[in-house]
């Protein structure tokens, strides 16, 4: 299972549902992995929700696609989510991303007024795996806005726990 795809907007939408067979996806360009992940992948019939993966630094290039022969699409903006944040069983206080598994939180760090929070993140199931760092920012630590993952698994592999640090006097 191998196709190309060009990329031209800024998320790469991957139907998931929930349960399915574990897929092993991999993006290459030009033979070189760039981004991989697993995923249960939602094959024929609706998804349970969608994956919006950011791949805008990917933009104009020619990805080949590995591992599922599953119809991804790509847009501008995330995908919609019907009663997004309004699940029975979300947190209301706590900050929780979008979709996907969410864990440690690995850094929280105060720049210029804002707070970002950066957490273990699987955006593409509900369970432990495909560890990213993902993004939130507030300005009050009570209001959150997630951003897209700011780190990713590459060929040099996953992103675990870490820390951050805001080095004002570039000293480091």
């Amino acid at each position: 299972m191998k196709r190309t795809m060009r990329i031209d907007k800024r998320y790469l939408h991957v139907p998931i549902r929930n349960g399915a067979e574990m897929q092993h996806i991999r993006l290459l360009e030009a033979g070189r992995i760039v981004r991989y992940f697993d995923a249960e992948v939602a094959a024929a019939g609706e998804p349970d929700w969608i994956a919006g993966y950011d791949v805008s630094e990917l933009a104009g290039k020619e990805l080949e696609i590995e591992g599922t022969d599953a119809e991804f699409f790509q847009s501008d903006s995330r995908p919609e989510l019907p009663g997004l944040y309004r699940e029975p069983r979300r947190p209301r206080f706590h900050f929780s991303p979008r979709t996907g598994w969410t864990n440690d939180p690995n850094g929280l760090a105060y720049i210029d007024g804002t707070w970002h929070l950066f957490y273990q993140h699987n955006p593409f199931g509900i369970k432990w795996g495909n560890m990213h760092w993902g993004h939130a920012v507030s300005e009050d630590l009570v209001r959150w806005t997630e951003r897209d993952d700011a780190l990713f698994p590459d060929e040099l592999g996953t992103m675990f726990s870490g820390g951050a640090v805001v080095d004002r006097g570039n000293t480091s």
